[in-house]
């Protein structure tokens, strides 16, 4: 508690960052960002006061308070408390898995969730093993829907979350398809979660550069989401927008550049339908989709409209850029997709202007031995 009322005076400071001293003798530099950092604050005081005073509520109970402390630690940037919490809820549902079979659901869910903090990143493809494993056995014993349910979750988090190892997030999502397709009641799964599922499974599959698959799995996922559309469209629409970029990009990578085209023409319309309502917040969004439809235009040799298309990215990059310096690279590379528009539409005009040319001459040239063979042939039948 000491901790988090030291947070709370830094918080209200006039100073832009903060800066924590940990444990380890490191120092935490954290953004201020008071509105968002304050509901955490009361978040983790409430949890930590429910912990504290336990006395009346189940073990179960205070597994979930521990969860979520850990959580709201992890959104503070404070580390070294969110693995000491972290620690904390592992161990209490270890313990509580070693009494029965019917815990052991909770604890692997409990190791998933822990699984996805920073502070806990150079462990989270173990944790996520480990989760994943445990859940099998729980399935294995008692293949409740209830269960089954929960390894989709697991399977669906352990995918999206795991970074380096595509082929393992692949495995672990091929199944969580499987899973909500196959083996769960349709309404178990929400649609929204079924649209993010096949997203998701759709990124990793063009990262092991299996394009085709990619193209149909990101087909569903756009299928569900114009359904999500029609019920609310500015929720719905950036995420569909999304997904016609990636199938776009995988069509792109198959050299079906004609088609990838079809696809960013549509994602770059609903882009700027969602840029225009909430800018700031759609703005990377809108840049991406420029970007990488310029890309295919040059392809496709459409050089005029490729300039365009880049030269409206590099405006939104640049403006990016201005508030974030994580955006100076996505700027470079416009401006080097742009350069490259440019000078072949450059390089174009001037063979365009040559050929005229040569065309002009040719004509010329033409006409003149015609009117040779004219005279030579009057010449010749008199």
């Amino acid at each position: 508690m000491l901790r988090l009322n030291e947070y709370r005076n830094l918080l209200a400071s006039d100073s832009d960052t903060i800066e924590l001293p940990t444990e380890n003798g490191q120092t935490v530099v954290c953004r201020k960002q008071a509105t968002g950092m304050e509901q955490f604050l009361d978040q983790a005081e409430g949890l930590l006061q429910d912990i504290v005073q336990c006395k009346d509520i189940s073990t179960l109970d205070v597994l979930y308070r521990l969860r979520d402390l850990a959580m709201v630690l992890g959104n503070l940037e404070l580390h070294d408390e969110c693995r000491l919490i972290g620690n904390f809820a592992l161990d209490l549902a270890e313990a509580l898995g070693r009494q029965s079979l019917g815990f052991r659901r909770h604890q692997a869910e409990t190791i998933a969730l822990i699984a996805v903090l920073h502070a806990y990143r150079p462990r989270a493809r173990t944790l996520f093993i480990q989760a994943v494993s445990i859940c099998d056995e729980v399935v294995a014993s008692h293949p409740s829907d209830p269960n089954k349910n929960a390894l989709l979750g697991i399977l669906h988090r352990a995918g999206y979350w795991l970074k380096g190892d595509p082929e393992l997030s692949v495995h672990w999502l091929e199944r969580a398809v499987k899973l909500m397709t196959k083996d769960l009641p349709s309404t178990m799964v929400t649609t929204t979660f079924r649209s993010v599922t096949y997203f998701n499974y759709g990124v990793d599959l063009r990262r092991l550069k299996r394009y085709v698959d990619a193209v149909e799995v990101h087909r569903h996922a756009v299928s569900i989401r114009r359904t999500l559309v029609t019920g609310d469209p500015i929720k719905h629409t950036p995420y569909l927008a999304r997904a016609l970029e990636n199938i776009g990009m995988s069509l792109d990578d198959l050299g079906r550049c004609d088609e990838a085209a079809t696809e960013y023409k549509e994602a770059l319309k609903h882009c700027r339908t969602v840029s225009a309502q909430r800018p700031l917040q759609y703005k990377a969004q809108l840049a991406k989709v420029l970007y990488n439809y310029g890309i295919t235009l040059v392809k496709l040799e459409q050089f005029s409209e490729a300039a365009d298309m880049n030269k409206e990215a590099v405006t939104l990059y640049r403006g990016l850029a201005e508030m974030e310096e994580n955006y100076r690279a996505e700027l470079n590379d416009a401006l080097t997709n742009y350069g490259r528009a440019v000078t072949s539409l450059d390089s174009m005009r001037r063979l365009c202007s040559h050929t005229r040319n040569t065309f002009r001459y040719s004509t010329r040239w033409l006409q003149q031995t015609l009117k040779r063979e004219l005279i030579y042939a009057m010449l010749f039948t008199t």
